[in-house]
């Protein structure tokens, strides 16, 4: 769920993360900040400055935050 109250399902693949909201595919990968588009697992966090999502990569950690994912472009903030 987003602020919105919108429903979104987050999945990791090989060619990056999708996100399946309002019956619309949108994808990310390492053109939009993955440090490598291969994802190997996902954990949503709540943390005081919000919801994020962590997505471990063959490229290391990258933190999404939930409430700005609805943007068109997502970067994420890699960490290894």
């Amino acid at each position: 769920n987003s602020k919105s109250g919108k429903k979104s399902v987050w999945v990791g693949t090989h060619n990056g993360l999708a996100r399946f909201e309002d019956s619309v595919w949108t994808s990310y990968d390492s053109r939009s900040g993955l440090p490598n588009s291969n994802v190997w697992a996902l954990l949503e966090v709540e943390r005081p400055t919000g919801r994020e999502l962590w997505a471990a990569t063959s490229g290391g950690v990258a933190t999404l935050r939930l409430d700005e994912a609805s943007r068109q472009n997502c970067h994420a903030d890699a960490r290894r």
